[in-house]
């Protein structure tokens, strides 16, 4: 039998056609009835099939569901975490995105619209058209829980999932009054400037959060410090105003004698350019965040009183 260029199209749908296409490709119904007569062909819904043989994965039913949504229509939402792994979500049960509402209901996914769906919003994984990770947590601000759809953006962004830029134009775009979590979203934009740097780690992300709920003036993080000579070192985070170094020393990274000897060499440099340095443990910032305060306000108190002293000589 000659190869048909249709198999083309399937390989790079998971797979996958649809009878649209089909009909495109000159294809009529006789002869779509004679291929899944044949076994060829097998209907996955009234609109998609897989081509026999295939494997059956949770990407191609993902795709099967945008395909059955009529286009132009994109994964979305939780789905679309689960496309950018995301840990915690998955890629079924499928939810789509589409501009208009149409005529079809397909049962294979939970269907969204969208008046505005631009062609910025929209990417591919895999062979899977799935809607940004910027436009993704916009979509998603009105029904996580803050707290979670910040961790998410953040561990985003430290893997280069997401950009300041691209998160700040997205919500400016969308996030209008009336929308779904418009105040989660200029919230979110408001502590991360398009410059900003994620937290390293879940400890740097649980100090941020310790400080943001008491009320304390937030810290930089992930900031490379020197004196005049050279390059110090990364440190955890800066109170830039007050020349305060905070460490968060980690039981697991900051253990070993290599680690620790290293750790005691770029402390004392950043003493010696004139840093306070403070350290933190890492069971007070999981089990004792009153500690973990009381030691950040006293490092800000100490550090006015030496700046005032100062000012008086």
């Amino acid at each position: 039998m000659p190869h048909d260029p249709l198999f083309d199209l399937a390989a790079a749908q998971h797979g996958l056609v649809t009878r649209d296409q089909l009909r495109a490709a000159g294809r009529d119904r006789a002869w779509v009835r004679r291929r899944i007569g044949s076994g060829l062909l097998v209907p996955l819904t009234p609109r998609v099939l897989r081509v026999a043989g295939v494997p059956e994965t949770p990407a191609q039913a993902a795709l099967a569901a945008v395909l059955d949504a009529g286009g132009p229509a994109t994964l979305a939402r939780r789905a679309a975490l689960g496309a950018w792994g995301i840990p915690g979500f998955e890629l079924t049960p499928a939810h789509v995105v589409r501009t208009r509402r149409g005529r079809i209901r397909p049962a294979s996914a939970v269907v969204h619209t969208s008046r505005r769906l631009l062609a910025h919003h929209v990417t591919a994984i895999h062979g899977l058209p799935v809607t940004t990770m910027a436009r993704t947590l916009v979509d998603l601000a009105g029904e996580l829980p803050f707290e979670r759809l910040e961790r998410i953006c953040d561990w985003a962004w430290a893997r280069g999932l997401l950009t300041g830029p691209s998160l700040h134009r997205t919500v400016g775009e969308l996030a209008g009054r009336g929308r779904p979590g418009s105040a989660a979203l200029r919230r979110l934009v408001a502590d991360r400037p398009a410059d900003h740097a994620p937290p390293g780690s879940n400890l740097e992300a649980r100090v941020a959060q310790i400080l943001r709920n008491a009320g304390e003036a937030p810290l930089q993080r992930q900031v490379d410090l020197g004196d005049t000579q050279s390059w110090i070192g990364r440190v955890d985070f800066l109170d830039r105003v007050n020349w305060i170094v905070f460490e968060v020393q980690s039981e697991l990274y900051h253990s070993s004698p290599s680690a620790r000897r290293d750790d005691a060499a770029r402390l004392a440099a950043l003493r010696a350019a004139g840093f306070m340095v403070v350290e933190l443990r890492e069971f007070d910032v999981w089990h004792r965040p009153d500690r973990l305060l009381a030691i950040v306000r006293a490092a800000r108190a100490e550090a006015t009183r030496a700046a005032r002293s100062a000012d008086a000589a």
